[in-house]
């Protein structure tokens, strides 16, 4: 609101990764439809996770070294952060968009995306199970209500794919108390390295139709390189500098 009134320009909201679910939130729940008609532009959004990822449960599990090697960084070297972050959980794989697959095998069980506040309650403790899947309970659902375009916002759903991305972990034990382990095996499946394709393109394959909706594929660009890929840089520059009709686009970009 500041900026706005400051410059005199409206918005353009610039979000990444869960950023982006974080305002898909904001927009729908925080403000009226006055509000943004008064003060947003456009809303760019890049690497969406916008129904999770698989690779959070591995990081419940044994933590995700970022696509590391171990030997660079131990499995359970960043997992204390991760677990402790309760935005992990909007950014878990959510059950209506991953179904009945299989996220985690063990010898004697398989777990979906439903599965998860359970997983992460058998291993207590050391993934604060009892009270991330207290978070489960209070988010999942409210959030996917929250799946379609927001009223009086552009979208532009931007994102990335033909990187190999985490689907299935497989590990050769059962899951205990105080579990924490490395996957024996991944399964690997496109995305952009850290969110799955199928999370990716839910504004275009789930959502309601919107005419304010339009998306832009970048192939072969990771989760985080969207950031810096000169491609990418450069239709943001375009889209800020074009003119719409009647109304040059003299904007203020916030990033999220």
């Amino acid at each position: 609101e500041e900026a706005v009134k400051a410059t005199g320009q409206q918005a353009v909201v610039l979000s990444h990764s869960l950023g982006c679910p974080t305002i898909l939130y904001f927009f729908h729940k925080f403000v009226s439809e006055e509000w943004k008609a008064q003060h947003i532009h456009g809303w760019v959004a890049l690497s969406s996770p916008w129904m999770g990822g698989a690779n959070l449960v591995e990081s419940y599990l044994g933590g995700w070294t970022l696509g590391l090697p171990s030997w660079l960084i131990p499995h359970d070297y960043v997992r204390p952060v991760q677990v402790n972050a309760s935005s992990g959980v909007m950014i878990s794989p959510h059950p209506k968009a991953f179904g009945s697959m299989p996220i985690v095998q063990t010898p004697s069980r398989n777990y979906t995306a439903a599965d998860v506040p359970e997983l992460v309650r058998i291993i207590g403790k050391s993934a604060w199970g009892n009270q991330t899947g207290a978070l489960f309970d209070k988010l999942q659902g409210p959030y996917a209500e929250l799946q379609s375009t927001p009223s009086k916002i552009q979208l532009h759903n931007w994102y990335s794919t033909g990187i190999k991305t985490g689907e299935a972990f497989i590990f050769d034990s059962d899951l205990h108390d105080g579990f924490d382990k490395a996957a024996s095996k991944t399964l690997w499946g496109d995305g952009d390295g850290l969110v799955n394709l199928l999370s990716l393109k839910q504004v275009e394959d789930v959502w309601p139709k919107d005419p304010q909706t339009s998306t832009k594929v970048f192939p072969n660009c990771t989760h985080f390189g969207m950031l810096s890929d000169p491609r990418v840089l450069t239709a943001l520059a375009e889209y800020l500098a074009r003119d719409d009709g009647d109304r040059s686009q003299n904007v203020t970009t916030l990033l999220v």
